[in-house]
């Protein structure tokens, strides 16, 4: 446990990470929003962790950025034009750049920063009572943490351009009819349908399934030969792998492979 408001649980190679700020329906300040970049970035450095769950508390999976709270947005520098990346973004930076595979399991309303979030995971297990919403236009800002980014590789540039230029908010099957979520599941299994893929990701082939989740993230920016390229190399660094000499003998004794994440 990291702190009241980001707590954290290691179980089973899974590291669980929930938003806990129920009275902002976990809305993220800037002093959350680092929190939980650390939170994300220490699966990183734990060997012990192989997959990571984030989800949050109450009716909030993450409601933005917290506005009543002050967390206004950075100014552009005058000597330079340039604006700093807010805290918000090193959250999404954390997500992306975690050498683990990332489950968001969406208990609630997952609006502004918070479908960016989303949207930057790898898989999105939603509740029955998920919401989603690009809500920023609504509120006079325009769109951050990645979400013209994320969003149309998940949903099509039409669907991302309506919900980026609406702010409408869709209910958890209207996201999954559109790609925005995997799954959708009863409140009360959320977790436990998270923890079943995150555990069974966790048992995996770390070092591949991290080559793997490299290969797919960057696959919009490689054209085929930069593709072919890079699989080339990670067949490559893979095949001294204890994990690769495993499964290829539980494929010839017609077992299921115990790999070692090595």
């Amino acid at each position: 446990m990291m702190n009241q408001v980001v707590l954290t649980d290691i179980r089973d190679g899974v590291l669980t990470i929930t938003l806990n700020r129920p009275e902002r329906m976990n809305a993220v300040d800037r002093a959350t929003a680092k929190l939980l970049a650390e939170a994300v970035m220490s699966a990183r450095e734990d060997d012990a962790v192989r997959a990571v769950i984030l989800t949050g508390t109450a009716r909030g999976w993450c409601t933005g950025a917290d506005l009543a709270g002050g967390a206004e947005q950075p100014e552009m520098t005058r000597a330079t034009r340039k604006t700093p990346l807010h805290e918000f973004a090193h959250v999404t930076l954390a997500i992306e750049a975690v050498d683990k595979p990332v489950i968001a399991a969406v208990n609630g309303a997952a609006v502004g920063v918070g479908i960016a979030y989303a949207a930057a995971c790898d898989r999105r297990i939603a509740a029955e009572s998920a919401r989603f919403a690009a809500i920023f236009v609504r509120r006079g800002l325009a769109p951050d943490g990645g979400s013209t980014y994320y969003l149309p590789r998940l949903v099509g540039m039409a669907h991302a351009t309506h919900l980026v230029l609406t702010g409408d908010i869709l209910d958890a099957r209207q996201a999954l009819a559109i790609g925005l979520v995997d799954e959708v599941c009863p409140d009360d299994e959320l977790l436990d349908r998270a923890r079943a893929y995150a555990v069974r990701l966790a048992a995996g082939a770390s070092v591949a399934v991290d080559l793997a989740r490299r290969a797919i993230r960057r696959s919009f920016e490689r054209d085929l030969d930069g593709a072919l390229a890079f699989e080339t190399w990670a067949q490559s660094a893979l095949g001294g792998t204890a994990d690769v000499k495993e499964g290829i003998r539980a494929f010839l004794e017609k077992r299921e492979p115990r790999f070692a994440g090595q």
